[in-house]
Order: C-alpha cells, then sequence, then structure tokens
C-alpha cells in the first residue's frame, strides 16, 4: 500500500511539515509521495519558506529519516479551463477552477486500489480545504484518512518561524486530529456507475440534482436497420454503430418506456432471430450480464461524451434479482429511424 500525502498550501505551508512531522516521527509511517496543491502565489510562498531553506531535508536531517527514501513534494498549480495558472482563488470562477482541480486530483488518486491516500484539511484558503473534504466523502474509500494538524500552545501556532518541533523540544505539540468523513463512493457507484471517470462538471450535474437541465438538452435516434445509435446535445451530433449481438437488448430496452426482463423474453428471443444471432435464432441468457457489460464499458465510451450522458444511456439493472433492466433516459427523448415493431 503506498502512502499518499496530499495538501492544499496558501500563505502557511508550514502545514505540510507539521503534518509530515506527525506521520513521519509520531506515527512511524513511510509517505511514498507527497502532492501540494495550491495557486501561483501559493507555489511562490512554498518556494521562500520550504523549498529555499530546504526545510523538509532538515526534517529528515534532524530525525535521522534518510532523504533517499522520501519523495521531493510535487507542486501542482491550478489551472483555469484555457490552463492558465491561478494566481489566487478569489472570485466564483476561481473557486470552481480550485473545485476541479482538487476534486479531480483526488478522483484519479483514488482510482488506484494500492493508493492510500492522507488528505490535510490544514492549509489554503478554507473553500479550498473544503473541495478535498467534498472529495473525499464522494472517492474515498476504507484505507484513506482525511486530517486536521493541531499545534499548541498558541504561540507557537502563531510564530510563522514554526515547522516543526526540534529533536528534545518540549513546549511545541503538533497532533493530528482525524476528521469522520462520510464513504459515500459505493452508494454512488450503484446509482450513477463507475466514479473514476467523472469530472468535476459531471458530479455537479449528478449530484446536484441536474440531471432534468440534461435530459431536456438531449435526444437519442435509434436506427433499427443499420444499428446506428445517434445522440444529438447542445447542437453536437456524434453516432456509434452497435454490433449486431448487442443490439438485440439494447433496442428491446430503447423501445419499451419501462424496466424490462431481459432473461424471459419473447420478444428477444425474435430480435435474435431478426439479427441472425443466438442459437437456433433463440436467445442465449446466459451471456445477457456479459453483452450489457460490453455494451456499456466498450460501445459507449466511443460516443466521447459525458459521464451524466452516459448514465442516461446505460444498460442498468433495477432490482435485487438483477434480471430487470432499464435505460434511463426518458421515453419521450428517444427518436427512431424505423417504425418500432408492435
Amino acid at each position: 500500500m503506498k502512502n499518499i500525502l496530499i495538501a492544499v498550501s496558501g500563505s502557511t505551508p508550514s502545514i505540510i511539515t507539521e503534518t509530515l512531522y506527525h506521520y513521519l516521527v509520531i506515527d512511524q509511517i513511510k509517505i511514498d509521495e507527497i502532492h501540494v496543491i495550491t495557486t501561483a502565489a501559493g507555489k511562490r510562498m512554498m518556494h521562500d519558506k520550504l523549498t529555499q531553506n530546504a526545510v523538509i531535508y532538515k526534517l529528515y536531517k534532524d530525525y535521522q529519516i534518510d532523504p533517499s527514501f522520501m519523495p521531493t513534494p510535487q507542486v501542482h498549480v491550478i489551472q483555469d479551463k484555457n490552463n492558465n495558472l491561478l494566481e489566487d482563488v478569489r472570485t466564483r470562477q476561481d473557486n470552481e477552477d480550485a473545485a476541479r482541480t482538487i476534486i479531480n486530483f483526488i478522483r484519479d488518486k483514488a482510482s488506484i486500489p494500492s493508493n492510500r491516500l492522507l488528505c490535510t484539511l490544514s492549509g489554503g484558503r478554507k473553500t479550498m480545504s473544503s473541495h478535498i473534504g467534498l472529495a473525499m466523502n464522494i472517492f474515498g474509500r476504507r484505507q484513506d484518512e482525511l486530517t486536521h494538524v493541531l499545534v499548541s500552545p498558541e504561540t507557537v501556532e502563531r510564530d510563522i518561524n514554526f515547522y516543526y518541533p526540534l529533536p528534545g523540544e518540549t513546549e511545541a505539540r503538533v497532533e493530528l486530529a482525524k476528521i469522520p468523513f462520510f464513504r459515500l463512493r459505493d452508494k454512488l457507484e450503484n446509482v450513477v456507475g463507475n466514479l473514476n471517470t467523472m469530472g468535476y462538471d459531471d458530479l455537479i450535474t449528478i449530484i446536484n440534482g441536474d440531471m432534468k437541465d440534461l435530459e431536456e438538452s438531449i435526444t437519442a435516434t435509434l436506427n433499427t436497420e443499420t444499428r446506428v445509435l445517434s445522440i444529438s446535445l447542445n447542437n453536437t451530433d456524434v453516432k456509434v454503430k452497435i454490433p449486431p449481438k448487442l443490439i438485440c437488448s439494447y433496442r428491446l430496452l430503447f423501445e419499451d418506456a419501462g424496466p424490462v426482463d431481459l432473461y424471459d423474453n419473447p420478444r428477444l428471443d425474435r430480435l435474435y432471430e431478426e439479427y441472425g444471432h443466438g442459437k437456433d435464432g433463440k436467445f442465449d441468457a446466459e451471456n445477457i450480464g456479459k453483452e450489457v457489460s460490453e455494451f456499456n464499458t466498450k460501445i459507449l465510451p466511443k460516443l466521447k461524451l459525458s459521464e451524466g450522458v452516459n448514465f442516461l444511456l446505460q444498460i442498468r439493472k433495477t432490482d435485487e434479482f438483477k434480471i430487470r433492466y432499464q435505460i434511463h433516459l426518458p421515453f419521450s427523448k428517444r427518436k427512431f429511424s424505423k417504425v418500432v415493431a408492435g
């Protein structure tokens, strides 16, 4: 398991050395990666207060930790949608850019099962630390931690030259408070699918209930003869051709407004016969799970649309017995280029 320390930083980069001190010296936990998310101003502050004075390496030396086994902090400067470095977080747009950077970064690190995220709420503007908390609620797993560093007494906490207690020092005290958070990942994935591909904008759309707006802006057309699924969204049209075998289940669900039992359905047998697949033209129920998965993970991604759109178009289970499936796109938003069979 790799221990990944993630922090946001602003005018007080000392929270990085304070947190690092607690993990290395008090908890005696090896840190494999250190990532600091900050602004352009925060990066300069880190250079002036930490890098230029080699504070982190002094920490390693003071406590006889071999620097060759300790990683150099990787600094990630927040960017806007045009890839311009963000000087500071002062406007609503700045805040959205910070949220997008922080949440997507934690999503990517949490997508690797062997990573253990050690995220701290200390440092940076309050909005930046709140984004870390939000990201951990959404993406955090059982092995991950959310912490806040506490320094006492107050005179030490306010000392701009304090970075960690020196060996033998008795006055300064650094504690790491473990912050409980809601591990919603499994529950959310049961509803919206794989979170590893979701960006900040998709999450906002889905979690805030803006799916209605998305539903209104999309139209899906299925040509049952050419097996082409066409999506119209915000003046953009994209198409994907569905293999003959995979179109059977999708066409059946596309033509039906409600949940459908795919395991015992004469209509599906007829579709298999129509498209020339299945044993003696019959539907092979043993392969239904494989075909559903193949459609969701291999066909839909070819459209290169957002996770929110994919959610509306995916074949999804609707009950605990896993035999009824449904497409969540409203029936009124589905169009047909060939008359639907009765």
